[in-house]
């Protein structure tokens, strides 16, 4: 099973621009076709409503924000529906707008938003890798992970829960 469906409004601009300007596509039946696809996804019943992210940065610290990432929030809020679970990489270089509009959904009730401080899932992952490459286009996946893109996974790390009450039970000693 895939942990993401990935960064939609990054992924998705150059179709989305070339279907608004070429093909006679308007923003409006854009949000038409995502509001299919939310219901859709939704209906086929994923047990792990496997999120989509939006936003960021790029490699070069440009703004991901665009026109497409507004018309898929508009559309999500618009069906409102909880599937996919939408995961908002944020970054100082993000406009205020885009924040906002996501608060303002939460406060009308669309809780199945997330959001996800890009500064600080680039520091937590040079503890996976010295590669800054891959640390400047990190992927987001499962509840809201940092991952590096085709590379580890870090919901993949195991914890022993068990062996860290063991060691306190014994003083430390293994």
């Amino acid at each position: 099973q895939i942990r993401t469906l990935g960064n939609i409004d990054w992924l998705w601009k150059p179709y989305y621009e070339k279907a608004i300007s070429e093909e006679g596509l308007t923003r409006e039946n854009v949000k038409e076709l995502f509001k299919y696809f939310y219901m859709r996804y939704e209906f086929q019943g994923h047990p792990h409503a496997q999120p989509v992210y939006l936003g960021g940065t790029t490699p070069d610290g440009i703004d991901r924000v665009n026109d497409l990432t507004y018309v898929i929030l508009e559309a999500y809020e618009e069906i409102n529906t909880v599937s996919p679970k939408l995961q908002l990489v944020v970054s100082e270089k993000n406009p205020d707008e885009y924040v906002k509009k996501a608060l303002n959904m939460i406060r009308e009730g669309h809780t199945s938003i997330v959001f996800v401080n890009e500064e600080m899932g680039r520091k937590n992952l040079r503890y996976l890798t010295v590669n800054e490459e891959d640390i400047n286009d990190p992927g987001v996946s499962g509840c809201y992970n940092f991952s590096l893109k085709g590379n580890i996974q870090p919901e993949c790390v195991g914890i022993s829960y068990v062996k860290g009450v063991e060691l306190a039970l014994n003083n430390g000693t293994d």
